[in-house]
């Protein structure tokens, strides 16, 4: 009996050791359970992590706000904007799909970017000013996903030569279609070809730019013709999706039917000068097309054999827009171009003219039209579309913007013919000169249409230009002429003849830090500013 009762407690803990897994390895389903219950679910939609600065997000993300506009922006009203300074890595979850407007915005110490395979969207600024972009910090973003581009996601984030997207081999060319000339980020494994799109220049040179009308194919197709008109032959091309504007024997100009701003009350918004539009067009033949604006009068930009000419009419003002900058445009027919124009408070104006795909073929140009003019306020800007007999103007889509004011300084992507353009060691600092009020000559453009003269004067030797060549190049000549100093309470200078003048730059080979004035009397002692004919 005892020797019974011995094997059944001897078998009872033997049973007992199994069922407790003693020594032994558990099942594989039951291994992948313990380890599920071993990491919790989110408790919330997101987390943040104090001891490696990272930021969990679960859930999809709406649009936040910034607490002032553009470049101003410093914090969000995002749920995790107390940890904005902090954040030096971003974890997005698989359920993610949407990174709303400023989500992940001003970041300014961060590093890295895991983004979950399901993201969808990546929406306007959701990215916007993160790491110090102004010092080249490093930050290496992970994509696995195509998600749809809303505008400026990587707003000046992107100027950063440092910010590496990476992404599977499968998902490079919808990158890199769309970060091409983003500024200065890469695309890990990709050398990029360069291109520019519409956002590119408008959040680069304006500030606040806001849509107020726009009309493609549909609204061709559908309205014959859309906004223009003007009495001439024009047609809707199915295949080719354009508006289609033909010469016949005399030529043509197509006139846009609504002025700019009557755009901005159409859509419930003040009469507000700043005006600017996008076009993006071709022609059959490219040196006989023109494109108009009537302001307080009548400004044009033609197209010709020598490149692209600024013409004020109402002033019989013309210039080569490469006096101003010179550039690699090369005119190409039957090509398609992208044209860029805005008007601001002031009278400035900005010309910016690309080949479709191609970012170097471009030209950009700067003048200021009606400096101090009482009633810029009332200018209303309406566009006319020309071209030369037997020939078509090609439109594809257009689009009229307002905004708040230009951007300072020149986009990442203008390019500057470094065979052409002044350079600091030639030249010396920039300088700027204002002639009757209207017209800023430039270091960087006076040298390529004024010749540049070695002026001896009681035994030195100067550089610079004549002072009637300068005036006359501005469309101001004159025989005689005050000329204004840039410091406060220097007397003006009356110069007569302008031709015995000169304003210099350099003395024996030493820049002397601006544009002086070399005349009778000798040098000046303050930088020239203005020169105002008599």
């Amino acid at each position: 009996m005892k020797k019974l009762l011995v094997v059944m407690l001897a078998i009872l803990i033997f049973l007992s050791m199994a069922a407790c897994g003693g020594g032994q390895e558990a099942k594989p389903e039951q291994a992948a359970e313990q380890t599920k219950q071993a990491t919790p679910e989110p408790q919330s939609e997101w987390e943040y992590d104090a001891e490696t600065n990272t930021l969990f997000v679960y859930a999809d993300m709406g649009a936040f706000e910034p607490d002032a506009p553009d470049f101003d922006g410093t914090t969000s009203n995002a749920p995790w904007a107390e940890y904005l300074p902090e954040i030096e890595n971003i974890v997005v979850g698989d359920d993610v799909t949407v990174i709303g407007d400023y989500a992940l915005a001003f970041c300014a110490n961060l590093k890295s970017v895991e983004a979950g395979k399901n993201v969808t969207e990546l929406n306007f600024r959701c990215f916007f000013k993160c790491g110090d972009f102004e010092n080249d910090s490093n930050i290496d973003m992970h994509f696995n996903s195509t998600p749809e581009f809303g505008d400026d996601v990587f707003g000046y984030t992107w100027d950063n030569p440092n910010v590496v997207i990476y992404v599977p081999d499968e998902m490079k060319e919808h990158w890199a279609t769309f970060i091409m000339q983003k500024g200065e980020m890469k695309l890990d494994g990709y050398e990029m070809q360069p291109s520019i799109n519409k956002d590119d220049v408008l959040f680069s040179m304006l500030s606040n730019p806001q849509e107020l009308w726009s009309e493609g194919s549909l609204g061709f197709s559908e309205n014959n013709g859309g906004e223009f008109g003007g009495g001439v032959k024009m047609g809707y091309n199915a295949d080719m999706q354009r508006l289609e504007i033909y010469g016949e024997d005399t030529g043509a100009c197509a006139k846009f039917n609504t002025s700019l701003m009557t755009c901005m009350s159409d859509v419930g918004m003040d009469k507000v000068p700043q005006q600017a539009v996008l076009l993006k067009f071709s022609a059959s033949d490219i040196t006989k097309a023109r494109i108009s604006f009537d302001a307080l009068d009548e400004i044009d930009f033609w197209f010709g054999d020598d490149g692209v000419k600024f013409v004020d009419v109402a002033n019989f003002f013309e210039m080569p827009i490469t006096d101003f900058m010179q550039n690699s445009l090369e005119l190409k027919n039957d090509t398609i171009y992208n044209f860029f124009f805005a008007f601001d408070a002031k009278g400035n104006i900005r010309m910016f003219v690309w080949e479709d795909g191609s970012a170097e073929n471009q030209a950009y140009f700067e003048y200021d039209l009606y400096q101090d003019a009482a009633d810029i306020n009332k200018c209303d800007l309406i566009m006319h579309l020309a071209v030369g007999e037997n020939e078509q103007f090609n439109l594809y889509e257009y689009w009229v913007y307002t905004f708040d004011s230009f951007m300072d300084g020149l986009p990442p992507f203008i390019i500057q013919n470094g065979d052409m353009q002044n350079s600091a060691d030639d030249y010396g600092p920039s300088w700027t000169l204002n002639i009757a009020g209207n017209f800023d000559i430039m270091s960087d453009m006076v040298w390529q249409s004024v010749e540049l003269q070695d002026i001896n004067a009681g035994g030195d030797t100067f550089k610079g230009y004549n002072l009637a060549e300068m005036m006359s190049f501005s469309g101001n000549g004159s025989d005689s002429a005050t000329v204004t100093f840039g410091q406060e309470g220097a007397e003006n200078a009356e110069v007569e003849p302008t031709y015995d003048a000169y304003i210099v730059f350099k003395k024996n080979n030493d820049f002397l830090g601006g544009p002086y004035l070399l005349s009778a009397n000798g040098l000046s002692e303050y930088s020239a500013i203005e020169v105002h004919p008599k």
